[in-house]
């Protein structure tokens, strides 16, 4: 390992450091000689790291108190204006405070794969969420009464899930298991507006491919002097494009956590089709879809139940 001069600056340390994974290491118990060999920083430097870390809230004073490198803590105060608040809104943010508990506030650390690019610091209280960009150029504050507008919490059974922030720029942070328990018991229950925004993108298109079904099903008469062959009525393919339109319609006209039950038996229903196809005589190609459609359906089941309603709100 080259040596340095305490004190001097370590532009490809600093470039490789990761507040994120620096704090896991802190909280996992490494002593500052451990930190210091990893990020390959000089004492000096992993003084100035603490000192950033704590003005910027993401370390605490009885943290530091069990270290070995004490560092002074300049205050730093977020001021969280007050809102008039409704009866209705006060007995919600009492009920608010019994599950949202002074341990659910401590500061967090989100990266931003997408957007406004790098870390986050993330700090939750009962009633706000203030995002912050640790380089300083980007804040952010919104009421949790705001939060179904200004914000998306996307959850995949394959993918990471994704608190998506829509102002002032589009921008995605991945969340870790604890992050995703933090933000669902910040949100609370789910909301007519959190059910419309999980619908929309699901049955966009449906209206045009129902139509396409339809049109596909009709029976055709051939053309034996050419040797085209009838094409006869296909009533799956008709059940198909009726049933889809109507969940499409319902969804844009009456929208309920049932049409995404639905939509898991319609995706079901396709790919026992498919194979039905195969059995027939189809293309093996259409082999391809089955587990497409099988995870679609499973994806639909998962946000009707991701979306129900705790038991005395049903």
């Amino acid at each position: 390992m080259p040596e340095h001069v305490i004190g001097e600056p370590m532009v490809e340390a600093k470039r490789r450091l990761s507040a994120k994974q620096l704090l896991a290491d802190i909280r996992a118990g490494m002593t500052d000689q451990e930190l210091a060999r990893k990020y390959e920083l000089t004492t000096g430097q992993l003084h100035s790291v603490f000192r950033k870390l704590t003005n910027a809230g993401l370390l605490d004073d009885a943290r530091l108190a069990a270290r070995t490198a004490p560092v002074k803590r300049e205050q730093v105060t977020w001021r969280l204006p007050p809102l008039p608040q409704t009866n209705e809104a006060q007995a919600e943010s009492s009920a608010r405070k019994a599950v949202f508990g002074p341990a659910a506030a401590e500061p967090m650390v989100l990266t931003a794969a997408a957007g406004l690019k790098g870390e986050w610091k993330g700090l939750l209280s009962q009633d706000f969420l203030r995002l912050e960009s640790l380089d300083g150029k980007h804040s952010v504050e919104i009421p949790v009464s705001h939060a179904d507008e200004k914000l998306r919490l996307m959850e995949s059974s394959i993918f990471p899930p994704v608190l998506v922030l829509l102002e002032p720029k589009r921008t995605a942070f991945k969340l870790d298991p604890d992050q995703l328990r933090r933000f669902k018991e910040w949100l609370g229950p789910p909301t007519p507006a959190r059910l419309r925004h999980v619908l929309k993108p699901r049955f966009s298109f449906c209206i045009a491919i129902g139509i396409l079904y339809l049109v596909t099903s009709l029976p055709l008469s051939g053309v034996p002097e050419s040797g085209i062959e009838p094409v006869p009525f296909n009533p799956i393919g008709t059940f198909l494009g009726v049933s889809l339109l109507g969940l499409a319609l319902l969804a844009k006209f009456r929208p309920s956590r049932t049409l995404l039950l639905l939509d898991a038996i319609w995706f079901l229903v396709l790919a026992a089709n498919v194979g039905i196809g195969i059995y027939r005589g189809d293309s093996l190609w259409w082999l391809i879809m089955g587990p497409v459609l099988i995870w679609s359906a499973f994806e639909a089941y998962r946000d009707f139940k991701r979306l129900e309603p705790p038991p005395n709100q049903s």
